[in-house]
């Protein structure tokens, strides 16, 4: 029922319901228009940022990395959910509050820039930040932990080496770090979500591109071989064999085959080089609130 409302609000093709259909149901977005434009696509962000909120910033920052929490969807809600991770956790937010205006959800974050919840000490400088990430991680699975939350969704985006190692020798170690991160939710019978990485252009802000390029977006897609970034949480996830632990790859949603566009459906993908619109986010909603009601009746 809620997909079918969110599609007839805006057409069958909009948004990742593009990706979603049929192959040949709907044709590829090449050039403009978009939504939003690309003007106003580099400020389409989840309202966990102040700047958008109009209200608290809801990310722990460095050089301290102080735990934050807001509270999103319905406050008053009998259903709470946990949302923990970085910036890329941050991102489904506005998902995440669409779900939760629809089910009642009332929504705690629990968000960091950059530092991942992982127990692994991650590449600062100087090394008292790297301390104080580590920190942030430490009282942030405490806080869950004791939290009686009925679901919790993390995600991150590793864009800092383990410390003390390059970026290939740091996969295995974040993924021993989620291990035990997930082990700690376990122990306190959570229901967790891991949601696969979305993928990154990383180069390049895509609505500058698209901007420079209105004509043909072609220059601005990529390819799951380089957009999609591997992905030590879903190591971890199956790792724990714990059937309450589960993970979500929407990965479809944002590619195809081989491609990865910009923009799909006539929505704009990524707000920046990384992290996924406000909008896009929204059209992703009706295919990950079935998952996250599966986790919870689990």
């Amino acid at each position: 029922m809620f997909a079918r409302q969110a599609l007839a609000e805006t057409g069958p093709c909009f948004g990742a319901a593009a990706l979603a259909a049929a192959p040949g149901t709907c044709l590829p977005t090449t050039r403009a228009p978009v939504v939003p434009t690309p003007a106003r696509a580099a400020v389409d962000k989840s309202d966990a940022y102040g700047s958008v909120s109009g209200s608290t910033d809801c990310f722990s920052r460095h050089p301290t990395f102080p735990l934050i929490t807001c509270t999103r969807g319905d406050l008053t809600g009998p259903i709470r959910v946990a949302l923990v991770g970085n910036s890329h956790a941050g991102e489904w937010l506005p998902a995440l509050e669409q779900i939760a205006r629809q089910y009642h959800w009332r929504i705690t974050t629990y968000l960091a820039s950059e530092c991942v919840l992982s127990e692994t000490p991650q590449s600062y400088q100087p090394i008292d930040v790297s301390r104080a990430c580590s920190n942030w991680v430490t009282q942030t699975v405490a806080r869950v932990a004791r939290g009686g939350y009925d679901l919790v969704v993390m995600t991150d985006k590793v864009s800092r080496t383990a410390l003390g190692h390059d970026l290939a020798g740091s996969w295995a170690l974040y993924e021993r770090g989620y291990v035990k991160v997930l082990q700690t939710f376990a122990r306190a019978h959570l229901k967790v979500v891991g949601i696969r990485d979305t993928p990154a252009p990383g180069r390049q802000a895509i609505p500058t591109c698209l901007a420079a390029h209105p004509r043909n977006y072609a220059p601005c897609n990529g390819t799951r071989a380089a957009w999609v970034p591997p992905e030590p949480l879903v190591q971890a996830a199956a790792a724990v064999h714990d059937p309450h632990i589960t993970v979500a790859d929407l990965t479809n949603l944002f590619c195809e085959r081989v491609t990865c566009p910009a923009a799909v459906g006539n929505v704009v993908v990524y707000f920046d080089a990384s992290h996924v619109s406000a909008t896009y986010d929204r059209t992703v909603a009706p295919y990950l609130a079935p998952i996250l009601r599966v986790a919870l009746a689990a």
